[in-house]
């Protein structure tokens, strides 16, 4: 059987702003990155960065601004917090990856949170493998 893999630990706030940015950005894809911990097989979340979604259709798929992930990169690499996952929006599908997300999989390790639409933007949290997605419990807790 294989392992289940870390629970992702978020504060309401986060789940908020994703939500809101997929909100704002619909019919488009919302996007950005995850900062966080990892912490006693957990993933705490601290804080969610914004992003431009760059890619070429927008509509379909999702890409965060190089610049942004650098900038984010520099701002971190003294310790503490760091880059742990991103996150983006399904405005018309549900908070599921979809067969655009695997074939995007280039970075095993990273938690996806991923928005669905419907009336309050459902958010599941995902990790990214070599090759496909395994959906994490995610707890709301304040951190």
């Amino acid at each position: 059987m294989p392992e289940a893999g870390p629970e992702v630990v978020a504060g309401p706030a986060i789940l908020d702003t994703v939500r809101e940015a997929a909100r704002a950005a619909a019919p488009q894809e919302a996007c950005g990155l995850l900062l966080g911990r990892h912490e006693s097989g957990r993933v705490v979340l601290s804080a969610c960065v914004p992003s431009q979604n760059i890619a070429a259709e927008p509509i379909r798929r999702f890409e965060v601004d190089p610049a942004v992930r650098l900038r984010v990169q520099r701002e971190t690499r003294d310790g503490g917090e760091a880059m742990v996952g991103l996150y983006h929006s399904h405005p018309a599908g549900t908070a599921v990856p979809s067969a655009t997300d695997r074939e995007c999989l280039y970075e095993p390790g990273l938690v996806w949170l991923i928005a669905g639409r419907g009336p309050r933007w459902t958010i599941r949290a995902w990790l990214a493998l070599r090759d496909d997605f395994r959906e994490l419990p995610l707890m709301v807790a304040d951190v």
